[in-house]
């Protein structure tokens, strides 16, 4: 429900008993008693309905014309935030440490579980997630874990449709496709130090890029004769996935381990 639609429902209601509109223009003054203001128009309450005076500022007075403060759930579900003089707040707020927005374009409403105008993330609670700012064009990619793991599945259903043992998933060589995945999209030398142990188990990689699904790698790969020579062979006992993502692009790296080890220690 639009703020414009509210004012205009709640004013005909009061032109209907007052024939007095519910107007900064005409005759309305705030009153403020036992700790809280009220707005009238003349001698009548205003109550229940939004309010803009001539500055720009939006107001809520609530059934029994009490002026609102701090959070507001309308009737619509949607959250506003009021400052302590009671006017709608917008744009980012800090309020005990988190981040939340409020957008102006959306009529004050607090923005839940989507992207910011200017690129950031906030939870469905409306608080910021902490994430990096996301390219306002990027396809936002939600759940890369859930990729990685439809892509393991994907591999070792081919390779037991195929009569070759499945692969045992690993967490440490998933840290070395991660970082695969990222070097080889931006093509300069990665520092390596750290998985040096573990990239060193590394017998092959199958690597995609621009591809938007599991499906579309797997496919990819079946008909690249190396790609799919790696899904097969039988001497593979560990594999990890490593999804790279930047502007709605993503990067793929499937590393496959000769050792079966969890450690290698």
């Amino acid at each position: 429900m639009q703020l414009f639609n509210k004012l205009c429902v709640t004013t005909l209601l009061i032109l209907a008993l007052t024939s007095v509109p519910a107007s900064a223009n005409q005759g309305t003054h705030w009153v403020s008693s036992s700790d809280n203001w009220y707005l009238y128009n003349n001698d009548n309450l205003i109550q229940n309905t939004w309010f803009q005076e001539n500055d720009g500022s939006w107001y809520h007075l609530d059934h029994n014309g009490i002026m609102q403060t701090g959070w507001f759930q309308d009737m619509d579900g949607s959250w506003y935030l009021l400052n302590s003089s009671g006017a709608m707040l917008t744009g980012w707020q800090n309020i005990n440490g988190k981040h939340y927005y409020l957008d102006a374009g959306n009529g004050g409403r607090l923005t839940v579980d989507a992207v910011t105008p200017d690129g950031y993330h906030v939870d469905k609670n409306g608080a910021w997630n902490g994430g990096a700012k996301q390219n306002e064009n990027s396809s936002q990619v939600n759940n890369l874990d859930a990729y990685r793991q439809e892509i393991f599945e994907l591999v070792n259903k081919y390779r037991t449709e195929n009569g070759v043992p499945p692969l045992t998933y690993s967490k440490q060589m998933e840290e070395v496709a991660n970082i695969r995945a990222k070097n080889l999209f931006n093509l300069f030398a990665e520092d390596y130090t750290e998985y040096d142990t573990w990239y060193a188990f590394t017998a092959k990689e199958n690597f995609s890029y621009g591809l938007k699904t599991p499906e579309e790698v797997m496919k990819s790969s079946m008909y690249i004769s190396e790609h799919k020579e790696n899904l097969l062979n039988p001497d593979f006992k560990n594999l990890g996935v490593g999804i790279y993502e930047i502007n709605g692009s993503l990067c793929w790296v499937q590393n496959f381990a000769l050792t079966s080890a969890t450690n290698p220690g």
